[in-house]
């Protein structure tokens, strides 16, 4: 007995089963608009654990296993060693799970989530129900025990702690129920029970129990259980009650006996003081009770905000600024200048939300601000300032648009504060400014911006896609502006000049350069002309035509001005091969002085001053002091003028005289032209000029490469087909250029185009001659398959001659034995009867099983006819679908007509009725394929008519196209089964 005192006595100073209530942890959230924020349920708190001591473990274990044993082997075993017992294995529930825990917590993650968290808790549990069920027969065994109340408490918290917590309230209820007085175990059973109900927002019956518990003003959590009695009465909608309770909870945490609820309080109470309508009594709350004051003021503004009442949310805001302002704090004023944003705009005040952009910018401008809140601010105005942009032309069909004058000043000056704030991004936003004046067709102040943004994008050197978007914008907009000529030049020339400085290369650089070098030209400045020139060369060094044309622009204005120095300078470097002009140009000084006349005329075509540009080729071409090939191309020049003209015989007369004048290392060089040529005279139907073309340039070159070269052969082919020529030609013209080195693809397609033209045009012998003359072609031969099942179906007995002529070079068996194939299936279906064994005495099974039968044989007949499909023509398609009707009215017709004998009247009306649905099915049915015939028919574009089972007219309007079309039988095969015997049978007499 001394034993058990001395083990209870050491295991007194471990009890961890002290009774001690729970401390609910506060969610600091603000609340909803008219709801509250309802706080989240919390377990009962704990001591920060130290980490594991496994010896004290041990030491504890065996101790408890140690006073087990020895209250087991005790004689006496009376309610107080078996409330004992029970505590003891309460305490082992704690160490058990004390050490689960620590295994948890090393277990490897895959090993958690494959075997679960419970099963590293199995132990504990096991305890757990060892001591609850161990309780349970001690308050069976002594109903009347003294300490029972202490029992039943024990049960709940083991309940709440390391149970499911189902039956907590029940023990809980039964503890004080089984309490004396006013005793510590009533007390913390009903604190207990009012924390369950708290935890499970049951806030009515908490507020009851909390009503006790409140009585004793010497529970040292007794804050607490201010606190959490003040939600109740929140959840409850007693907002007045529930703000006393949070004020008595916070002067609690000026009396150190009691455990401080002061951030609890503070992160809730402005909740409390907006739903009971002491917005103004919280300022004063914060303003005297915190400091700072400004964060807590921040979340009672917010609470007022989401009760919707803005001119209390504004005070409450100006108070916290107030705070922030006497504390010199920036970082807390721009907190509160967040806030006004989020506010202000949800309330739509646009002044205010103005005038506190501009604020923010005073404050960034002497302060160095958090960066996240700089980023945040900036965002915020960012985004109304976009949409106020996007919002402030109403109706953009309008001319003059019609805009806010002061949404229009707001918007720019929005864009003034983001670009101090966030400098980095300052030519973005000058851009933007350019674009809200373009929309209020403020042009010459949109010009202005997109100035700034250029200007600063080269002080930043970015060339992004903001540079590209103002100088773009800045292009247009000029047009637009309507400016004094010298200052439209100005602006043009800088988006010229930084456009092809920012991209010396790129889509639209090719053409800024030529424009810049025209502007700087019509300014006269030449200087400048030439060094875009330069730029230009350099950049695109394979422009050099337009590189010569910018070269003789300069030189005919030095020769206009007489300026012999720079002419001389230049020529100079024409003879030294710059820009590569021609060597004959290169000769002497009338061959430059030709070709720059030469190009003046090209201007002159340019622009649209054609007998005047003719009129001077025709100078060069008579002239004898120019050189061959500036003879030749001045031929060639008239040449496409009057083709210009639609004149073909005078442009191929010029074109000749061209052709006679150029040296083949130079006519190769101009075969895209050529082509081109060719081309347009074949557009104005000269098939034979445009062949002639074609064929002198193809033989001329046959053996060379150049860029043209398929497609000479392949118009040749198109000419030759076209203008019908004798097929034979074709034939000779195509083994003629076999041999020029073309592509076996190139003859390959170009035969098939051939075929497909003769097929459409219906040129039947001449398809046979060239089909014959290229059968190795295998694409011909499935066209020519195609076209002869199409002729032989047009005259079956007439193309039996010419499908034994093509037998040699391909296949065409199969025309002949499918058509045999439709006929002898058009003649089965046509001829297919059914009768049913007459007896004088009707045999019911012997009619049904003939029934079956000849079902059985009409789907047998739509099979065959499906697979008979898939293989032929439409007009063999036709032919089928014109008799798969027939059978199903001959044996509606037998079904009708047959009278069973040897049966009474009864029985005879029975089979009629039976036999009625029989034939009205086979009808339906046969209709139905009628309908489906006639159908196809149409959606194929064909006309019909049928005779004797032939077919006298097919293709609507007699379009080959369409008949070559080939249908498959899918179309129509699943319309022509009948369904199995079973689903159609009707047994006879029902």
């Amino acid at each position: 007995m001394k034993k058990i005192i001395l083990l209870v006595s050491i295991l007194s100073a471990n009890n961890v089963f002290a009774e001690t209530p729970a401390l609910q942890n506060v969610e600091n959230k603000a609340a909803a608009p008219a709801k509250v924020v309802e706080p989240m349920p919390a377990p009962a708190p704990q001591m920060a654990s130290p980490s594991f001591d496994q010896e004290r473990w041990k030491k504890l274990m065996v101790l408890i296993d140690s006073e087990i044993k020895t209250i087991k082997g005790n004689r006496y075993s009376g309610p107080e060693l078996k409330h004992r017992m029970f505590e003891l294995y309460s305490e082992k529930i704690k160490l058990i799970k004390e050490k689960e825990n620590l295994n948890l917590l090393k277990a490897e993650s895959t090993a958690v989530i494959k075997n679960g968290k419970e099963s590293f808790f199995k132990a504990s549990q096991d305890q757990y129900k060892t001591a609850q069920s161990y309780a349970l027969s001690i308050v069976t065994q002594y109903p009347k025990y003294a300490r029972i109340a202490e029992i039943y408490y024990a049960l709940a918290i083991n309940s709440r702690d390391y149970g499911t917590s189902a039956e907590t309230e029940k023990f809980l209820k039964l503890a004080i129920s089984r309490s004396t007085g006013e005793s510590k175990t009533m007390y913390n059973a009903k604190t207990a029970l009012a924390e369950y109900y708290y935890n499970n927002k049951r806030y009515h019956e908490a507020v009851g129990y909390y009503s006790d518990v409140l009585k004793n003003q010497e529970d040292e959590w007794y804050g607490k259980h201010l606190y959490n009695a003040g939600w109740c009465h929140l959840k409850e909608r007693n907002f007045k009650k529930a703000l006393e309770l949070m004020k008595l909870s916070f002067e609690t945490t000026k009396n150190k006996k009691y455990v401080s609820m002061k951030e609890q309080v503070y992160n809730a109470i402005g909740i409390f003081f907006v739903q009971a309508d002491a917005t103004y009594e919280g300022v004063e709350f914060f303003e005297l009770n915190a400091s700072p004051s400004a964060p807590h003021l921040l979340t009672l503004a917010l609470s007022s905000m989401n009760k919707s009442n803005f001119q209390m949310t504004d005070e409450v805001l100006k108070a916290a600024l107030r705070d922030t302002k006497k504390r010199k704090d920036a970082n807390g004023e721009m907190k509160v200048r967040l806030t006004q944003l989020d506010v202000y705009r949800e309330s739509k005040k646009d002044e205010q939300y103005f005038e506190t952009a501009n604020s923010i910018l005073d404050l960034h401008k002497k302060n160095k601000l958090d960066a996240d809140d700089l980023f945040m601010a900036q965002n915020k105005i960012k985004e109304v300032a976009g949409f106020m942009q996007i919002n402030l032309i109403k109706d953009k069909s309008k001319d003059p648009v019609v805009y806010s004058k002061d949404d229009y000043k707001k918007i720019m000056r929005y864009f003034d504060i983001l670009s101090s704030l966030d400098r980095p991004k300052k030519k973005l936003y000058r851009y933007y400014q350019g674009e809200t004046a373009l929309s209020a067709q403020d042009y010459q102040v949109a010009l202005k911006y997109y100035v700034r943004a250029i200007m600063n994008a080269k002080l930043t050197k970015d060339k992004d896609e903001t540079t590209r978007k103002a100088l773009d914008a800045m292009l247009a907009t000029i047009e637009y502006a309507k400016l004094p000529k010298a200052k439209e030049d100005e602006y043009t020339i800088f988006a010229f000049k930084n456009f092809v400085i920012f991209y010396p290369q790129s889509d639209k650089s090719q053409a800024i350069y030529q424009k810049l070098f025209n502007k700087y030209f019509e300014l006269g400045r030449i200087k400048k002309a030439v060094n875009i020139l330069m730029v230009y060369k350099m950049n695109y060094q394979s422009d050099d035509k337009i590189h010569r044309e910018m070269l003789t622009q300069i030189l005919d204005s030095y020769i206009k001005a007489k300026n012999t120095d720079k002419l001389a300078f230049w020529i100079g470097k024409i003879e030294k091969g710059y820009l590569s002009f021609s060597s004959e140009y290169i000769q002497n000084s009338i061959a430059v002085l030709g070709d720059l006349l030469f190009n003046k005329y090209q201007a002159l075509e340019k622009k649209g001053l054609v007998k005047e540009a003719v009129k001077g080729y025709e100078s060069i071409y008579d002239s004898k002091q120019y050189p061959k090939r500036t003879k030749a191309e001045a031929a060639y020049a008239i040449a496409a003028l009057t083709l210009e003209q639609n004149n073909v015989k005078l442009s191929y007369k010029w074109l000749k005289k061209s052709l006679d004048l150029y040296d083949n290392k130079d006519l190769i060089k101009v075969t895209s032209s050529l082509f081109v040529l060719a081309k347009g005279y074949r557009l104005l139907q000269d098939f034979e000029v445009s062949n002639e073309l074609a064929l002198i340039t193809a033989r001329k070159f046959c053996k060379d490469i150049y860029k043209n070269k398929e497609d000479f052969y392949q118009l040749i082919n198109e000419n030759t087909i076209i203008h019908k020529t004798n097929i034979s030609n074709l034939i000779k013209v195509e083994d003629e250029f076999k041999k020029c080195d073309l592509s076996e693809k190139l003859i390959s397609r170009t035969q098939t185009e051939n075929m497909e033209r003769l097929i459409y045009a219906d040129r039947y012998q001449d398809a046979i001659t060239y089909f014959k003359a290229n059968s190795v072609n295998v694409g011909l031969v499935k066209m020519m398959d195609k076209y002869v099942k199409y002729k032989f179906y047009q005259n079956p007995i007439a193309m039996k001659k010419d499908i034994d002529s093509l037998t040699s070079v391909m296949d065409l068996t199969a025309v002949k034995t499918q058509y045999e194939y439709v006929l002898d299936f058009a003649k089965k279906a046509h001829d297919m009867k059914f009768e049913f064994t007459s007896e004088e005495k009707f045999n019911e099974d012997k009619f049904n099983l003939e029934l079956e039968q000849y079902f059985a044989m009409i789907g047998e007949l739509n099979n065959e006819a499906v697979a008979l499909s898939k293989n032929s023509s439409p007009q063999e398609v036709i032919m089928i679908r014109n008799v798969l009707g027939k059978p199903y009215f001959s044996l509606e017709k037998a079904v009708r007509n047959y009278m069973p004998k040897g049966v009474d009247e009864r029985y005879l009306q029975g089979f009629k009725s039976g036999m009625r649905q029989v034939t009205e099915s086979l009808i339906a049915k046969g209709l139905q394929v009628d309908r489906e015939k006639v159908a196809f028919l149409e959606k194929n574009n064909y006309f019909f008519e049928v005779q004797k089972n032939d077919i006298v007219g097919l293709e609507k309007n007699n379009s080959l196209v369409n008949a070559l079309n080939f249908h498959s039988a899918i179309l129509f095969s699943s319309t022509l089964d009948i369904g199995t015997t079973s689903n159609n049978r009707v047994v006879a007499g029902q």
